[in-house]
């Protein structure tokens, strides 16, 4: 098995917010995929904030986490587009171990 990775974009019809809700496994390869759609959405809406919703991933490494925190939304947003005044990432106060890992350490037993 291998990582993977859900992104659902919520906003409103008059688009002040957006959440990016993220699921299944948020790993440092996976981080480009998250600022791919987090980059989309600043471009579709005008928002004055931006949320990433780690809280219903089922595995978060440290160093993803920490990445998506620093993200600059003007360094991956081109043209003179507005961006919003806040990028905030929602996550767990204790960050899921890796299932696969478990199960993986389990067979080798």
């Amino acid at each position: 098995m291998k990582h993977t990775l859900r992104i659902l974009v919520r906003m409103d019809l008059d688009p002040s917010s957006a959440v990016l809700e993220v699921e299944g496994c948020v790993t440092v390869e996976g981080c480009p995929s998250v600022t791919s759609v987090l980059a989309r959405t600043l471009l579709l809406a005008e928002c004055e904030e931006v949320l990433i919703d780690l809280r219903r991933a089922k595995h978060i490494e440290p160093a993803a986490a920490d990445y998506l925190q620093r993200i600059d939304p003007r360094s991956i947003v081109e043209g003179g587009v507005p961006v919003p005044t806040r990028v905030g990432v929602l996550r767990p106060r204790v960050l899921p171990d890796c299932p696969l890992e478990a199960e993986q350490a389990g067979a080798s037993r």
